[in-house]
C-alpha cells in the first residue's frame, strides 16, 4: 500500500492539472466536415494509436482481457464503453488496446484541453469535450450520435472524477447512459483492476471488458437507461473483486 487519501464526497477532484479551469471557446466545433478535416482526423488518430500503444505497453504495462466481446458488434455499427476512472493517462490511451480497427472517441472534461501542447490536439485525436449550457450539450449529443452511426466506439467514464488507482467502484448516475438508449446501441463495461507485481511497488494493471448489454426496448425510456446502468455497475463490481491491493488507500472523512 502506498499513501492514504481522504475524501468527503465522491465529487472530490483528486487530480488537478494545469488546465483545470479551462473553458471551451464559444466558437468550438465538435464536428469538423470536409476532406481536409477527415485527412487530419486520420493522421492524428494514427498518432494517437502509436502513442497509446507505446504508453500502455512500455510505460504502464497495461493488460487487457476479454476483448473478444467486441466481435458481437455488427459491421458498420457503433457501441459505447463505460469504465471506472482510475488512470491519469491510461484512461485516455487504453481504449486503443481493446479496439484496434475501429475509430475511437472519448467523452471527456474540457479541462484536458488546457494541457500544454497535447491539449490543442485532443479533438483531432478523438476527444469529445463536455460543454456547459444547452447549446453545447446539444452539439456534443450531435457529435456522439454521428460518431456512433459511423461505427465508432465511444468511451465514457461515468464516475466523472479521476481517482488514481482506486480499487473500488464509485457510484454513478444513469444519465450517462442516455446515448445508447437513444441510439439503441450495445454497451460494454471496462473495469480496471489492480493486482500485485512480483517486482516493484506499483500494482499490475489489467482491464477487463464485459458485455454486450443491450437496451431493453420493452421498458420505458427512463427504466431502460437505469437498467443499462445497473448492468454495467454489476459487471464492474464483480470484476473489481479481482483487485488485491490498494496502492492508494481512499478513506472517507467521518462527519
Amino acid at each position: 500500500m502506498g499513501k492514504t487519501v481522504y475524501y468527503s464526497t465522491f465529487e472530490c477532484d483528486m487530480v488537478q492539472n494545469p488546465g483545470q479551469d479551462y473553458s471551451l471557446p464559444e466558437d468550438y466545433t465538435w464536428l469538423r466536415e470536409g476532406p481536409a478535416a477527415e485527412r487530419k482526423y486520420r493522421s492524428y488518430f494514427l498518432l494517437y494509436r502509436l502513442m497509446a500503444n507505446f504508453y500502455c505497453r512500455f510505460v504502464e504495462r497495461i493488460h487487457v482481457r476479454n476483448t473478444e466481446v467486441f466481435k458481437s458488434i455488427s459491421k458498420g455499427s457503433g457501441a459505447f464503453v463505460y469504465g471506472n476512472h482510475t488512470l491519469t493517462v491510461g484512461d485516455a490511451f487504453s481504449p486503443a488496446l481493446a479496439n484496434r480497427r475501429r475509430r475511437l472517441w472519448i467523452v471527456c472534461s474540457p479541462a484536458n484541453f488546457g494541457l500544454p501542447l497535447i491539449g490543442k490536439c485532443l479533438d483531432w485525436m478523438g476527444a469529445l469535450p463536455m460543454g456547459h449550457g444547452r447549446e453545447a450539450m446539444g452539439a456534443l449529443n450531435d457529435a456522439v450520435t454521428r460518431r456512433c452511426k459511423e461505427g465508432g466506439i465511444i468511451t465514457l467514464y461515468p464516475e466523472a472524477h479521476l481517482w488514481p488507482y482506486c480499487s473500488f467502484i464509485r457510484p454513478f448516475h444513469d444519465a450517462a447512459f442516455h446515448y445508447p438508449v437513444a441510439l439503441d446501441a450495445p454497451v460494454f463495461s471496462a473495469t480496471t483492476v489492480f493486482t500485485r507485481r512480483r517486482l516493484g511497488s506499483k500494482p499490475r494493471i489489467t482491464i477487463y471488458y464485459d458485455g454486450p448489454f443491450l437496451p431493453d426496448r420493452q421498458l420505458p425510456y427512463r427504466e431502460r437507461r437505469q437498467r443499462l446502468a445497473d448492468q454495467v455497475r454489476a459487471a464492474m463490481l464483480e470484476r473489481s473483486r479481482l483487485s488485491e491491493c490498494n496502492w492508494i488507500e481512499y478513506t472517507k472523512i467521518q462527519a
